[in-house]
């Protein structure tokens, strides 16, 4: 039988797996989308549609770097032993809100409302 140890040195080689899959998966869409971008030397178009599609671009790509960032984090917490715990209010995070977004750094309750917030903020 395998000790609480060594499950959780299993577990966390399946969520660093996870992890670095994210970050690899997204390190390709995020060059594309930057070449896509034109790089740094881009031009924008002012064309009403091309204009959309840059922003629709910058937004993916925006998201694309904070899931990679999250994820990096993600995979230092496991090295420094505090994996899974809410960076807000220090408590355990839900292994089922783990296994859907392993690069969360919140609990739920944490993220719903650092996103009322936002939308507060917005409004």
């Amino acid at each position: 039988m395998a000790t609480s140890e060594g499950r959780r040195a299993v577990v966390s080689q399946d969520k660093r797996k996870r992890l670095q899959d994210i970050i690899q998966e997204d390190s390709k869409r995020w060059e594309q989308i930057r070449d896509l971008l034109g790089g740094e030397n881009s031009s924008f178009s002012t064309h009403p549609a091309a204009a959309a599609q840059n922003m629709s671009d910058l937004f993916l790509f925006r998201t694309l770097t904070e899931k990679k960032q999250l994820a990096g984090r993600a995979l230092k917490k496991i090295e420094e032993g505090t994996y899974g715990i809410c960076d807000v209010c220090g408590k355990k995070i839900d292994p089922k809100r783990l296994r859907v977004l392993p690069e969360t750094p919140f609990c739920i309750e944490c993220q719903t409302k650092k996103e009322q917030e936002e939308r507060r903020v917005l409004h």
